[in-house]
């Protein structure tokens, strides 16, 4: 294991000295893109490289630009960074955007009626919105739902009373697309300025970062 972390890191360190050096090369884009956008390596490893090209001379070029891309939406689902907006209908056909909820800390919650750890799940999400609901939290459900019917009936029989959306697409949902989400359920908690803070927290997890956000003074 640290002999390949060794070597990893030595990989990693020769691919940006490449770069470096060859700050104009299309090729350098290339490289990057190839062998630096892997969903495994660390944001700050394609970020540091692609900041040593040269914008001016490159961004006119395919892989200039498919870097920039990955490295925007690759941003909107990481900690820090805020939220990749998106809009999706409830069950009514009512359009609704992520960034309809500035100002209130937002728990986006991926799920699907047919999921059984989510509706294990389900009972304590409905939880944490009793207990903070009226101090500037609410959930936003995302469905990875297909069939509309189950949806509803799950909704109805676990008591979701706050907002849920989906396109019924089941795995191929467009909001689970852009959070890379590959498993359910699935949790990202946003602050009130749409910052993500939080990823894929436990019950406990989320009950205390709840109670600190509402125990702050401006809460």
């Amino acid at each position: 294991s640290q002999e390949f972390n060794n070597l990893n890191t030595h990989y990693l360190n020769s691919i940006k000295a490449f770069v470096k050096s060859n700050a104009s090369s299309p090729v350098s884009a290339y490289i990057i893109y190839s062998d630096l956008s892997h969903p495994s390596l660390p944001l700050s490893e394609t970020q540091e490289a692609f900041a040593y090209l040269n914008s001016a001379a490159l961004k006119n070029t395919k892989f200039y630009n498919l870097i920039e891309a990955k490295i925007n939406k690759a941003q909107g689902s990481t900690v820090g960074f805020k939220a990749n907006d998106f809009k999706q209908s409830t069950p009514e056909g009512k359009s609704i955007s992520l960034s309809d909820y500035k100002g209130k800390y937002v728990l986006l919650d991926f799920w699907a009626s047919w999921c059984r750890p989510c509706r294990m799940e389900n009972p304590n999400v409905v939880a944490a919105y009793q207990k903070f609901k009226d101090k500037g939290f609410t959930v936003l459900g995302i469905s990875m739902d297909s069939n509309k019917e189950a949806w509803l009936n799950a909704i109805k029989q676990d008591q979701l009373t706050w907002t849920q959306v989906s396109d019924l697409k089941g795995w191929d949902n467009t909001a689970a697309q852009r959070y890379q989400i590959d498993a359910i359920p699935y949790n990202i908690l946003l602050d009130e300025n749409g910052i993500i803070i939080g990823k894929n927290l436990s019950e406990m997890e989320l009950m205390l970062k709840l109670k600190d956000l509402s125990e702050q003074p401006n809460n």
